[in-house]
């Protein structure tokens, strides 16, 4: 389909005559298949929350040690290959995810472990993001045939598997290794920081549209400088972002839907 050649009525025509198709490929939500996603992990994580919170045991987080925070690479690898009910984005991994978080990350002693390791773990996770980069990229475009059910054999469900492990080791590591960095470099307050805490919310709504609108228009403008690209895109992108809070942020009956305050 060539998008960018239709009418706008003709368009919108199509995406919600088909949205079961868009909803299905990811085009119908968009960035906003996040909110959804947490919305269905809180209420999946709440009675094992609660459950926890009633109980009487409870985890040791003394002998939670770093190789063991590694180790959860596997079950999140297994994860992600059930309930992707969104394109490649597992409901299962990103609950496992969820309460990790809650039960293992939010603790201040496994965060204070995070802090004392951060360049190694940073470090790691730059150099298999790059990796991965140099296995990935050159295939983009490419055509290939992917495995399906009905051709599935033992050695393509192990490198299926090793496959998520890589990619789940990068988002762990990403995690762990950001935790560590911001936790001690990032722990300041600032008028800055304070205004950009407040906007999180509409940043993420909003900075989506302004990146597809800029990025359509530069792409065409300079399509062999991927390096010009990438700095107008996001400078531009974050400056309307900005400017389209503080607009919505003095509309009194719209801005409580972006979760705006005063």
């Amino acid at each position: 389909m060539q998008w960018v050649h239709w009418k706008l009525p003709d368009f919108l025509a199509e995406f919600f005559g088909n949205w079961p198709y868009y909803l299905e490929v990811g085009l119908l939500l968009g960035p906003l298949w996040f909110l959804l996603y947490l919305f269905i992990i809180s209420l999946l994580a709440l009675p094992i929350i609660m459950k926890y919170k009633n109980g009487t045991w409870k985890i040791p987080i003394e002998k939670v040690t770093l190789p063991k925070l590694l180790l959860l690479i596997i079950p999140l690898a297994l994860g992600s290959f059930f309930l992707n009910l969104y394109p490649e984005k597992s409901i299962i991994q990103f609950l496992l995810l969820f309460l990790f978080g809650y039960f293992l990350l939010s603790d201040d002693r496994i965060q204070k472990k995070l802090e004392d390791r951060r360049w190694p773990l940073f470090t790691s996770f730059l150099v298999i993001t790059i990796i991965y980069l140099l296995m990935v990229v050159p295939g983009i475009g490419s055509t290939t045939t992917t495995a399906t059910t009905s051709t599935l054999t033992i050695s393509s469900l192990i490198v299926m598997f090793l496959l998520k492990l890589f990619e789940n080791a990068i988002m762990w590591l990403g995690v762990l290794g950001v935790m560590g960095m911001g936790k001690h470099y990032m722990e300041f307050k600032n008028p800055k920081t304070l205004y950009l805490s407040a906007v999180s919310f509409p940043i993420y709504i909003f900075h989506i549209v302004w990146i597809n609108l800029f990025a359509y228009y530069i792409i065409n403008w300079i399509p062999n400088l991927m390096a010009i690209q990438v700095v107008l895109i996001m400078g531009l992108s974050f400056v309307f972002t900005i400017a389209t809070i503080e607009v919505v942020r003095r509309i009194k009956g719209v801005r409580f839907l972006f979760g705006i305050k005063g």
